[in-house]
């Protein structure tokens, strides 16, 4: 049989190139790798702003035991009191 039969020769895929876009098989790999960069790029905001959200809540929580001990230093609320707020505050934590 000839060059171009159903032998050995050149075959449908020769023709067409990577995935049969015939020439345009760097568009699908384009694609690809910006679904994957943009995958990586999701993945590292959400990581990081998870961390950052936690990093703020401890801030918050160190704030409010902060006040209360001003609190306490200027005499606006009593042992009791303080130590009432204070387990409160911890077991929030």
């Amino acid at each position: 049989m000839g060059g171009y039969g159903y032998g050995y020769g050149h075959g449908l895929m020769d023709h067409f190139g990577w995935w049969g876009f015939h020439g345009f098989g760097w568009i699908p790999m384009i694609l690809w790798w910006g679904l994957i960069l943009a995958g990586l790029v999701f993945l590292l905001r959400w990581l990081f702003l998870a961390a950052s959200k936690g990093s703020a809540k401890a801030q918050r929580e160190d704030k409010a035991v902060e006040i209360l001990r001003q609190r306490y230093a200027r005499s606006e609320i009593g042992k009791e009191e303080y130590e009432e707020k204070l387990k409160d505050l911890q077991r929030i934590t």
